[in-house]
């Protein structure tokens, strides 16, 4: 059971809301169609007992009654004939014969009840002899016309025999009716009953439905609050996650992949430099380390500033934050034009900014690098150094030297060697590559283009500075 149950609640939880909604509307569904059959067949039921009421018992009993009458009829008219001996009087009475004969027809067509037509039947009978006794007696009065002639006891005992066997028919047609109508009233009790007990069964299924679906969407609503509530306060592991397969379920997964791009970038704001908002230190390890885990190809570009010692002492620090600044912006400008969506550009600290893009990009990216820095560098000098092309500033053993403008030493370390081993292997030959290059001068950038141990390096786009 508990295995049928959790297959069910699993399958549940695999509709989406729509589908959820329109399943708890479902049983109200089916139960207001079978409240509407019910109903029709039940109100089917009423107006065929009624109909059969109206054209069977109540015909039938009016019938009856009026046959009763037209035998008092017959008995008036036979009085008058004998009394006044007029030929219109024993048509009349011949006519109510003829009406009563088609009474008897009319009855015997009639589905009253079972008991009917064995009353009618011998009823048939009866009339005949009461009407034959009625000529007897009509033959027997012409000797003494005008005389008092009173019927013969024969034809009165034959007249309250048929008025009593009519009335019974009347009887029995109304009670049919009665029996009818009662049934009719029960029909409609048990009717009111069950469209009752349905309606009731309705309201508790529907609420159930609305109730289950209700607590199913705020447990999952409240599990996603509480799950940016954490991620507002910082914790981003350990969310409460929904398994559901609906729109609420993929939002869920959505919170969840967005609190993990919201660490990544909380991890990079706290470790990254407050000058230029760049990831900094440990950002630049975890990136360098994820490309070569993941083995695609990746250059690796280890940047450093020329000379921006002397600017600081000759400006001032202020004025050198500047430089730096310039330095990232130019940096991130070239990867946004020349690199890939997933390059990585980092402040290790300093004057130094690190650069992980692709071995076919790195080339456009360094040499627009260059262009730009050199190209906007000579504007942040003073215009008497600028016009001299250099500065007079202490170098680091107190001795007053000129320095060149500041330059870009960039040192470029690529997948193509297979002797790299780990990200501090890297950070060591591209360091070296630096130290190489600063050497050189104006603004350029050495390649380690060995594909194995063996040392072959280019020195490529030195400035003319």
């Amino acid at each position: 059971m508990k295995a049928i149950f959790g297959g069910i609640r699993g399958r549940y939880l695999r509709l989406n809301i729509g589908a959820k909604m329109l399943l708890g509307y479902l049983p109200l569904v089916a139960i207001i169609l079978v409240l509407s059959v019910t109903h029709f067949l039940r109100l089917q039921q009423i107006m065929s007992i009624n109909e059969t009421i109206l054209a069977q018992d109540v015909p039938a009993a009016e019938l009856a009654e009026g046959m009763i009458d037209t035998i008092l009829s017959q008995e008036l008219y036979a009085n008058r004939y004998l009394i006044l001996g007029s030929r219109e009087m024993l048509e009349a009475f011949a006519l109510r014969g003829a009406e009563f004969k088609d009474g008897l027809w009319r009855l015997g067509m009639m589905n009253v009840s079972p008991g009917l037509a064995e009353r009618v039947a011998p009823l048939a009978a009866l009339y005949a002899r009461y009407e034959r006794s009625f000529q007897e007696g009509f033959e027997a009065s012409r000797s003494s016309w005008g005389g008092e002639v009173s019927f013969e006891a024969e034809v009165r005992e034959l007249q309250n025999e048929l008025i009593e066997r009519l009335k019974k028919i009347v009887g029995l047609a109304r009670q049919s009716q009665e029996q009818r109508i009662r049934r009719m009233a029960a029909m409609e009790y048990s009717t009111f009953t069950i469209m009752l007990g349905l309606s009731i069964m309705g309201i508790v299924v529907g609420a159930g439905a609305a109730l289950v679906i209700t607590r199913n969407i705020a447990g999952s609503i409240g599990k996603l609050k509480a799950s940016m509530a954490e991620v507002a306060e910082g914790k981003f592991d350990g969310l409460q996650m929904l398994h559901n397969q609906d729109e609420l379920g993929e939002l869920s997964r959505a919170i969840a992949e967005m609190s993990q791009k919201l660490k990544s970038l909380e991890e990079m704001k706290l470790d990254s430099s407050p000058l230029t908002h760049l990831p900094a230190g440990l950002a630049v390890e975890n990136a360098l380390r994820a490309r070569i885990e993941s083995g695609a190809p990746f250059a690796f570009c280890l940047l450093d500033l020329d000379h921006i010692k002397a600017f600081n002492d000759r400006y001032g620090y202020s004025r050198g934050n500047d430089v730096l600044k310039h330095a990232a912006h130019s940096i991130v400008d070239a990867v946004q034009r020349f690199g890939d969506p997933k390059d990585f550009v980092g402040h290790i600290g300093g004057d130094d900014f690190v650069v992980i893009s692709l071995p076919e990009r790195f080339e456009k990216i360094v040499n627009e690098l260059i262009a730009a820095f050199d190209g906007y560098i000579p504007t942040l000098y003073d215009p008497a150094d600028r016009e001299r092309g250099s500065i007079d500033a202490e170098n680091r053993q107190g001795v007053k030297v000129r320095f060149p403008f500041a330059s870009l030493s960039i040192a470029v370390v690529t997948s193509l060697n297979e002797n790299l081993g780990s990200h501090l292997k890297i950070s060591e030959i591209a360091a070296a590559l630096k130290e190489y290059a600063k050497t050189i001068p104006g603004s350029k950038y050495v390649v380690d283009r060995r594909a194995h141990a063996a040392v072959d390096l280019a020195v490529t786009g030195a400035s003319s500075r």
